[in-house]
């Protein structure tokens, strides 16, 4: 008789699922890597830079930020999370820049 192995597959979550996000991210920095060092190898940059160039300077402003506003006025939560990010950004620079300015000496003295 033969004896036929059970095995438990198990369900992974949390760290599995991190890591597979942090791979996909360090997949696709690798592609766009490998895609421009491609680009500058075979001497296109001169056309890539042309075309992208020309792209922009075709871009209505007026048209640009109208459609920005739409989106905005569609998904009001992007407008909370980025003033949220701003915010905190402000507050770190702000921190940073006090922090740089100490000199250490201010600890130290007490009265």
């Amino acid at each position: 008789m033969a004896t036929a192995k059970i095995s438990s597959t198990r369900k992974r979550t949390g760290s599995s699922s991190a890591g597979r996000t942090l791979r996909n991210v360090v997949t696709t920095a690798a592609a766009t890597e490998t895609l421009v060092d491609l680009v500058d190898r075979l001497g296109l940059v001169d056309i890539v830079l042309g075309r992208l160039k020309s792209r922009i300077e075709e871009t209505d402003l007026d048209e640009l930020f109208d459609e920005v506003a739409a989106y905005l006025k569609r998904n009001p939560e992007v407008l909370v999370v980025s003033l949220g990010a701003l915010t905190v950004a402000t507050g770190v620079l702000v921190f940073l820049n006090g922090r740089r300015e100490w000199d250490g000496d201010e600890r130290r003295k007490t009265a």
